[in-house]
């Protein structure tokens, strides 16, 4: 950010020593006809030398937020485009912790023993009109406490996301995606999870840990959905694993697809 910062600067010193040899008659300029050129060749050298500056960045800020006596919490996450790495590996005293990027903007409210945690990335950098988006600054890999109950809910765009909720104590989960590649392993302790999908152009997977039953109820237009029926055998356009009514852990799950594709195993 500094080194681009220092070429904006630079322009903009240019430019303003360049008007003022022109205001004195010390050279003839034609100041307006050089500002597009150089505003282009700016932009040029950002796509050219980012790779490079990404290179010589950090791997992403690390955040962590104490869980300070929370016995609950609902968390939201507004992602929108990037990589994201959901995983349920923290530390025994915080209720979240990882690194994101260039930054996370982030809205912790605690009731009493419950919180209520909204995160999403930083605004957008203005360079990004041109289509350039930093990949670190949409690059997250976090995790969230694993010992008290948690209900999710996220919301995603054009983005990648490997989603290892195996390990997380949860209550329940709400997906809402766009045009994405999404990976879900659902919880293998957590008693009874509730999941509810909905995805637009994209490509969901969901992965139910051996031991764990499922009742699976799935709608689509234009779209492919594959559920495992040795596991989760469907009756009355319900798929539903034989023990579902005694398991000790079990998901229900509500999926609604687009124009994409859906796998349950």
């Amino acid at each position: 950010m500094k080194r681009r910062n220092l070429a904006g600067g630079t322009i903009l010193v240019l430019l303003g020593i360049l008007i003022l040899l022109d205001n004195f008659n010390i050279i003839r300029v034609h100041i307006w006809g050089l500002i597009w050129p150089l505003l282009l060749i700016w932009v040029g050298v950002q796509f050219l030398l980012r790779p490079r500056w990404q290179a010589m960045s950090p791997a992403g800020k690390q955040i962590a937020l104490p869980i300070k006596g929370i016995e609950e919490a609902v968390v939201r996450i507004d992602y929108g485009a990037g990589q994201l790495h959901l995983h349920g590996d923290t530390a025994p005293d915080e209720l979240m912790e990882g690194s994101f990027g260039t930054g996370l903007v982030y809205d912790l409210k605690a009731n009493g023993t419950k919180a209520r945690l909204k995160m999403r990335p930083p605004s957008e950098d203005p360079l990004s009109w041109f289509g350039w988006k930093s990949a670190e600054g949409r690059r997250w890999s976090f995790g969230l406490n694993d010992a008290i109950p948690i209900s999710l809910d996220l919301h995603t765009g054009a983005s990648e996301a490997t989603l290892d909720l195996e390990a997380l104590n949860l209550k329940s989960f709400t997906l809402h995606t766009g045009a994405s590649e999404t990976r879900v392993t659902l919880p293998a302790h957590a008693g009874f999870t509730q999941v509810k999908a909905e995805t637009g152009m994209a490509s969901v997977s969901f992965t139910v840990p051996q031991g764990v039953a499922a009742r699976i109820r799935a709608s689509g237009g234009l779209s492919e959905i594959k559920v495992d029926q040795t596991r989760f055998p469907r009756s009355a356009g319900v798929y539903q694993s034989t023990d579902y009514d005694t398991a000790d852990n079990k998901v229900d799950i509500e999926l609604a697809v687009g124009m994409g594709s859906a796998h349950i195993n």
